[in-house]
Parts: C-alpha cells; sequence; structure tokens
C-alpha cells in the first residue's frame, strides 16, 4: 500500500476511535480522486463539512499550465476550469520570468521563497472549494497515539506545515474509466495474458479479479495506459492515465520541525462536532 494512502486511513480510524460517538461520522471519501475532499463528516447522516488528510510530507494539489508561442496559459486541461485569481498571479510571476520557467524540464523551476505567502493562499482557496474546513495531519506513519496527529482549520494551514511550489513537467494524472472503456481494459489484459474472473463498476470505480499483476502495473492499451492498483486479494482499482505530459505548477508541503497541537484549533474542531 502507498504511504499515503496508508497515512489517510490511519487518519480516518483515529478520527472514527476517537470522535466517532452521539451519531457521528466520518465517511472515507478520498483515495486518489482528488476533485473532493478526504473525509466527509455527518451528524445523524446529515453532512456537516469535510476534512483533509495529510502525510508529514505531501504533494497539495496542482495546476496545468501550456506555453503557448511564447506566453504562459492556464490549460483547458484543468479540472477547475476557470483559473482562481492565486492560479492567475503565479501565470504572472512565470511570464516575468519566461526563460528560466520555459527550460524547466522533469526536475522543475522552484518559485522563490518570496511568493510563500501566495502559496498558502493558492492551497486554502484550492481546499476550500472543495468544502474542507479542517485538515488532520499524521506525524509518524503507523504510529496510532493520538499525540500523533494534528487537527486544525483550514485558515491555519502555515501554522503547521511548510510549503513549496514548483513548475515540472510530470505524466498527467489518471481518471477513473468509464463504461466505454471496459472493452479497452479487457482486451489490453488478454493482450498480456491475464485471465479476469470478474470486473465492474463500485460506484464511480472500476474494478477487475485477476491474478499475476504487480501493485501499480501499468499496460499500454489502444488509446490509453492503465494502471492497476491492489486493493485486496485479487481485487484491483483500474486507472486510466493520460499518454500525455504537461507542465504543471505543483505544491508540495512538509509539517513544521517541532510542530504541536494548538489546543484552540483542536477545540474549534470539536465545537464544530456539536
Amino acid at each position: 500500500m502507498e504511504k499515503w494512502k496508508q497515512s489517510e486511513q490511519e487518519c480516518v480510524q483515529y478520527l472514527k476511535t476517537t470522535y466517532g460517538a452521539a451519531g457521528i461520522e466520518f465517511d472515507h471519501k478520498g483515495g486518489s480522486d482528488s476533485s473532493q475532499s478526504d473525509i466527509k463528516v455527518l451528524k445523524d447522516k446529515k453532512p456537516l463539512f469535510y476534512i483533509e488528510a495529510k502525510s508529514a510530507s505531501a504533494q497539495c494539489g496542482q495546476f496545468v499550465v501550456l506555453d503557448k508561442q511564447g506566453k504562459f496559459l492556464y490549460s483547458p486541461r484543468n479540472k477547475i476550469k476557470q483559473p482562481s485569481e492565486y492560479s492567475s498571479k503565479f501565470i504572472e510571476i512565470m511570464q516575468k520570468s519566461y526563460a528560466a520557467f520555459k527550460a524547466c524540464g522533469t526536475s522543475g523551476t522552484p518559485f522563490s521563497s518570496e511568493h510563500q505567502a501566495l502559496e498558502y493562499e493558492w492551497v486554502k482557496d484550492f481546499y476550500s472549494k472543495k468544502k474542507t474546513e479542517f485538515v488532520i495531519a499524521e506525524k509518524i506513519l503507523g504510529n496510532t497515539d493520538g499525540g500523533n496527529f494534528l487537527i486544525f482549520p483550514l485558515s491555519r494551514f502555515e501554522k503547521y506545515f511548510d510549503i513549496s511550489a514548483t513548475y515540472r513537467i510530470k505524466t498527467s494524472g489518471s481518471n477513473n474509466p468509464n463504461p466505454k472503456d471496459e472493452e479497452e481494459i479487457l482486451s489490453t489484459l488478454a493482450g498480456n495474458k491475464i485471465t479476469v474472473t470478474k470486473q465492474g463498476f463500485e460506484g464511480d470505480h472500476y474494478y477487475i479479479y485477476a491474478t499475476g499483476i504487480q501493485d501499480k502495473k501499468q499496460y499500454h492499451g489502444k488509446n490509453y495506459r492503465w494502471q492497476f492498483n491492489l486493493e485486496g486479494v485479487g481485487k484491483y482499482q483500474v486507472r486510466k492515465l493520460s499518454n500525455t505530459n504537461n507542465a504543471n505548477v505543483i505544491f508540495a508541503i512538509t509539517l513544521k520541525e517541532g510542530v504541536v497541537q494548538d489546543p484552540a484549533d483542536l477545540n474549534a474542531f470539536k465545537n464544530k462536532l456539536k
């Protein structure tokens, strides 16, 4: 299991164990789908708010920027179709230093520390649009002690995390297959001598049951690359990968050294559950 996925699950379990009483539920919505926040909080079956789960070091959002004849443009391929005011400001910064950002490559061109405040604003805006109100962070992977978790309002993000932003080329992200993709998925597996015993959708996600596939194995199909993420014995979630490489502004975070839980932030969370 990927470390970020393990951390996410441990955060959910901690919330359920510590705060899942009196009609409070924590519905795990995360995984590789970045279009929604990780955890939906419900009280008496009614939605209250969302929580984003983060490990001590994590990626924290991105958006594609195209270079068209010497001008940087917000890509229509982005899931959020219109740029936020903060995304537009990053593009303005890039345009002023065009030569440096044009040559980003796969190693990337970082934004200078003078833009750190803008980086925090971008992240908070990004998650607020997903209805996130709180963040839970895990200090050490695999440690389920209560003191290993930090809970705070999204507005207090900069108190707990350091942040950086880089413009670099990376393979485009993944998406859930749709029903018309099933034929290509199954024919791709058959062509690689993989026998599928069962397949189908569970909600928005598509799964196959088979043996002999390594976790995160990728196969090239007729139109797309397909990645198979092991989720149980012989059970794989299928993800559709793009065949293109795009340059992205990517945000990365790490927990501040020595950071501790602010009691006022935790009380704000507890009060929200009442």
